[in-house]
């Protein structure tokens, strides 16, 4: 299902961190609102973008991968 995303990445366009929503609005189950910064060289990136289910560090690896080449291609 594709949700709103925000993506991290370095100059080398590898994804460092996600998170889901833009930061813009307090979650809904717990009313928390956290936003991601990137930091001296890295960008934000405000997507939509199907995310799957995570069941391992692995899959979560896997799709920081498709995550990145998603960016490089989208440019």
């Amino acid at each position: 299902m594709k949700k709103k995303i925000t993506v991290i990445t370095d100059t080398s366009g590898k994804v460092l961190g996600t998170q889901e929503g833009h930061g813009e609005v307090p979650d809904p189950r717990g009313g928390i609102l956290l936003a991601l910064v990137a930091a001296e060289g890295q960008r934000a990136h405000q997507i939509e973008y199907d995310v799957p289910e995570f069941h391992s560090a692995a899959d979560l690896s896997k799709f920081h991968l498709q995550l990145a080449a998603h960016l490089k291609t989208a440019k």
